[in-house]
């Protein structure tokens, strides 16, 4: 089979097996014959066969051979679970049209794979994993099954032939591929055998003939293989027996005035024969003949012209006689007909003539016919030197003329003009969105720079060079010329063949370029072999090209209570569960909603800082609560990370946040405490905008950049507390224990908070945290003979331990001393401090401040009291 060269994975051209590879199983082999057109290593990539399934229930999966610029071959499958495995050869050079026999093998329950090229082993490839063949498309040969082009894979077809395709259900021995190449089955790769020869001829010169093995119909393929010919007549060839591969040429040497006719009467391999001109060619004594100056005979095939410049080494001579003497040495007028001609193997070259030849203008119909001057020399020579032809194309001419009273015309003799270069533009060379459309032409010039109106393609190609990032692990992108055609990045200069684009007046325009990709690129255009000349085009460069815009995706976060799991006190600074932080996802998009996987690495230009955050970041409270939220810091960081893998995803994580509610002196409301964080956090659009101004849009492209709002932020419950001391009294000769409780607001009654074990209530008397003071109403001063009393560790249950604040008796001259006091616990402007949560408004003046400390009464003796008291209670 041939496959086809399309170059789009848009388009499917493939011989399909009808084998579902489930059916071959966790083994399997697959070996065939592939004959590629131009050397292995050229560059381009080629689908040699695919069983890939997009649609495959657990995502999609591939199973492919492809060859790769490089020439190496890479055998690519995917697992059901999802793992890749790709195996690779070395870089080949085979040459241009080499048959060579290709073999792969799968065996998923030994975990390994191998490639064979003419029989021996090329690649083996194990994995330590196990490994399940997925839910596979049936297996087809010469072109992608679909679509689906990921890994190493190629949206372009082989191109060349198959042949022979074996498959296997078992992962079968080196020897056997060995056996299938040298098994293989000669065949006749000859479509017929091609004579191009003038029409006409005079008898005293030698015309060359070209001679083609055609392996196509139209011929624009030869044959690479040898092949023989004997030629007939055998005495009006200078060589008639002959062997060549693809063409070679040959000269006549016919004497007599008459009609000379062409033909074989022996092929090897046998094939027919077709000629130029009805393989017949007209002699006569006299006449006109073209002759190209480069190599002296009549032979143009090989030489080709740049539009726009001098056809110098074009040639014409007079000539007759035994001994083809100068009829002509002066300046003679001369009749010129030229017409543009397509051929079999250039269909693509204009059929009519788009602007005027030598003078000679354009009045309708195929051929022009005019008078042209010639200076003819001493020899009966003259040449095209002041004619220049301004278009691409196949240029026929003919001359004639009367010579010693007969009229006399020349064979038609074609040229190949081709153009001198392309002119690439593109209005993208700044940085510019990818995905965003933008204008590109391709125009073919001659040698003076005019466009060339009757250029079209033959094997037009399109490079894409990826230059930036070029970093391990970056991704090449597909480069749309038109909403149709798109050629894939690499890192050389190699080309991919783009046959499908329309030249219209010898410009290519397209307002519909695009590139998918970020970074930056160099464009190439050339034609491979237009009239078997290779035209190249300037070099421009594209972008750099960034995202269009990011999505930003978050999980809620979530505070963490201050105390256990249980609360945060009103007034305590409260932040994020260490696993619910605000974390963000970056995901960059281009300008058709697609990832671009390559902003990353160095390419990656969001990077927030510090700064960035304290200008981006507000709160505001959606509690119940009366009082204000304060931010003490409103975060740290960022930590950005995940930009090294080029998938075009990263993360931003923000750390040490400090919020806190206003301690208020008279909170209103029942519902001042208990009540609910809730909380809103607004990110300015500027946090999520990259140096390149590249930023958050919720609605692409309508929106413009916008902002974050994360709503209804909660997970702590916010008690509004107290700690209380109990008053305490007993004997003179006892230690007494003030105990202290901590209690909160409960639907406006203080309650007791017994889920507080967290409060720490490291008190030192000698550390300034306690003050004694004395009862005035008390004989004995008992203030200063008290000093160490201290309290340690962490309230249980809400409420201090038994060795906490323990005073002991006053002794003096062996006797306990009675009396009473009062023991005050000092606040400070420590954030983390008791007093900054647990502190009320104790003195009534409608402040929380150094002034209100929470105390208690301490009597040792009996209390006696006030006489003029009739009742006495605590008051709380």
């Amino acid at each position: 089979m041939r496959a086809d060269d399309n170059t789009t994975s848009g388009e499917q051209i493939y011989f399909d097996t009808n084998l579902d590879l489930n059916t071959v199983g966790n083994q399997g082999s697959v070996s065939f014959w592939f004959r590629y057109p131009d050397v292995w290593n050229d560059g381009q990539t080629a689908m040699l066969f695919d069983a890939s399934n997009p649609n495959e229930a657990n995502g999609a999966k591939y199973f492919y051979l492809a060859k790769q610029g490089s020439g190496a071959l890479a055998f690519g499958v995917e697992d059901i679970f999802d793992r890749d495995y790709v195996t690779t050869t070395p870089s080949t050079s085979y040459a241009a049209n080499e048959w060579v026999h290709v073999g792969v093998q799968w065996n998923m329950d030994a975990r390994v794979y191998r490639i064979f090229l003419n029989g021996v082993e090329a690649a083996e490839t194990n994995f330590d994993v196990g490994l399940g063949m997925p839910d596979l498309d049936s297996l087809v040969f010469g072109d992608n099954n679909s679509t689906y082009v990921v890994n190493l894979m190629s949206p372009n077809a082989a191109r060349g032939f198959i042949d022979d395709i074996r498959l296997y259900r078992q992962a079968v021995s080196e020897a056997k591929f060995k056996a299938d190449h040298d098994d293989a089955q000669a065949c006749n790769p000859v479509d017929h055998y091609r004579i191009e020869h003038p029409s006409t001829a005079i008898t005293c010169s030698d015309p060359t003939v070209t001679i083609k093995a055609c392996a196509n119909a139209d011929c624009s393929e030869l044959v690479n293989d040898v092949v023989s010919l004997q030629l007939t007549p055998s005495d009006a060839w200078q060589q008639s027996a002959i062997s060549f591969s693809g063409s070679t040429t040959v000269g006549l040497q016919y004497r007599t005035a008459d009609t000379l006719a062409l033909g074989s009467s022996s092929q090897s391999p046998s094939a027919s024969i077709q000629c130029s001109s009805n393989c017949e060619i007209v002699y006569s004594d006299l006449g006109f003949e073209f002759f190209n100056l480069s190599t002296g005979n009549n032979d143009f095939s090989s030489t080709t012209f740049v539009a726009e410049s001098s056809l110098s080494n074009v040639g014409v001579r007079v000539m007759g006689g035994e001994s083809c003497e100068a009829l002509v040495n002066d300046t003679t007028d001369v009749e010129l007909r030229y017409q543009c001609v397509v051929t079999n193997d250039a269909s693509y070259t204009p059929s009519q003539c788009n602007v005027p030849f030598a003078g000679i203008p354009l009045s309708g119909g195929n051929s022009q016919t005019g008078t042209v001057s010639l200076n003819f020399d001493a020899n009966g020579e003259a040449n095209f030197a002041q004619f220049s032809y301004a278009d691409a194309g196949q240029l026929s001419l003919t001359v004639s003329g009367t010579l010693n009273g007969a009229s006399v015309s020349s064979a038609n003799t074609v040229l190949k003009i081709v153009p001198d270069t392309f002119r690439l533009t593109a209005d993208n060379t700044a940085i510019t969105p990818a995905g965003e459309e933008f204008s590109l032409s391709v125009e073919a010039l001659g040698a003076n720079g005019s466009v060339l109106p009757g250029y079209q393609n033959a094997e037009f190609g399109v490079s894409v060079q990826r230059q930036i990032p070029n970093e391990q692990g970056a991704v090449d992108a597909e480069f749309y010329l038109d909403s149709n055609t798109f050629v894939q990045s690499q890192t050389n200069t190699g080309y991919t063949a783009t046959p499908n684009v329309t030249f219209s007046n010898g410009v290519l325009q397209s307002a519909e370029a695009y590139m998918e990709e970020t970074g930056q690129y160099l464009l190439r255009v050339r034609d491979n072999n237009y009239l078997g000349r290779n035209i190249q085009s300037n070099t421009v460069q594209l972008g750099r090209f960034t995202p269009a815009y990011f999505d930003v995706s978050y999980i809620q976060p979530e505070f963490e209570n201050r105390c256990a799991s249980a609360f945060t006190y009103v007034g305590q600074t409260f932040t994020y569960a260490t696993t619910s932080r605000p974390s963000f996802t970056v995901s960059a998009y281009n300008a058709k909603g697609q990832i671009t996987r390559n902003y990353a690495g160095s390419e990656w230009r969001l990077l927030p800082n510090t700064s960035s955050i304290s200008s981006s970041f507000s709160y505001s409270d959606d509690s119940v609560y009366s009082g204000s939220l304060l931010v003490d810091n409103v975060g740290q960081g960022p930590a950005i990370a995940d930009t090294q893998v080029f998938d075009g995803i990263g993360s931003i994580d923000i750390t040490g946040t400090q919020l806190r509610y206003q301690k208020l002196a008279a909170p209103s409301g029942l519902s001042a405490s208990p009540f609910a964080t809730q909380v809103d956090l607004l990110i300015a659009a500027n946090f999520f905008t990259d140096s390149d101004g590249i930023c958050f849009q919720a609605n692409f492209p309508s929106s413009g950049c916008s902002s974050v709002t994360i709503e209804d932020i909660s997970g702590t419950q916010q008690r509004y507390g107290r700690l209380r001391l109990e008053n305490t009294y007993g004997p003179e000769t006892t230690t007494l224990r003030v105990p202290m409780q901590a209690e909160y607001l409960q639907d406006g009654q203080w309650q007791k908070n017994s889920l507080d074990n967290c409060t720490a209530i490291n008190l030192d008397m000698s550390q300034g945290d306690i003050r004694l003071s004395h009862d005035s109403e008390s004989v004995n001063d008992l203030s200063a003979s008290l000093t160490a009393i201290s309290a340690n560790g962490w309230l249980s249950d809400g409420v201090s331990g038994d060795d906490d604040l323990l005073l002991s008796p006053v002794i003096v001259n062996g006797q306990a001393q009675s009396g009473s006091l009062f023991l005050h616990l000092i606040p400070t402007s420590d954030a983390n401090h008791w007093s900054q949560h647990l502190n009320i408004d104790w003195d009534q003046d409608g402040d929380i401040d150094d002034d209100d400390t929470p105390t208690a009464a301490i009597s040792f003796g009996l209390y006696r009291g006030n006489d003029k008291t009739i009742h006495w209670r605590e008051v709380f």
